[in-house]
């Protein structure tokens, strides 16, 4: 898989442009889909491990509630690091 994310970056041997814009949407799709895939894991992972053997009303609240904190946390992480820097921080991390 390595060659074809080289030739990304640097143009595909004898490809037009059209057909490397192509290649690039299928790997960006494909890396939403493989981090939607694991994030649903790792969430339900995380509410069935809180659950444990309990059950009743109040325990199914308690995971529920836990694998939400662990989801907005990490959508606050995500939203933090595209926030674009100012270019007063972009020039002295160049020097």
């Amino acid at each position: 898989m390595l060659p074809p994310l080289v030739w990304l970056a640097d143009g595909w041997p004898g490809a037009k442009v059209g057909v490397i814009a192509g290649v690039a949407a299928g790997v960006l799709t494909s890396a939403l889909q493989i981090g939607a895939a694991v994030s649903v894991v790792v969430i339900g992972s995380l509410f069935f491990a809180v659950l444990g053997n309990d059950v009743g009303r109040d325990a199914y609240g308690h995971a529920f509630g836990i694998a939400q904190a662990a989801t907005s946390t990490a959508l606050l992480i995500a939203m933090l690091l595209t926030i674009p820097r100012s270019s007063a921080s972009r020039s002295r991390q160049l020097v």
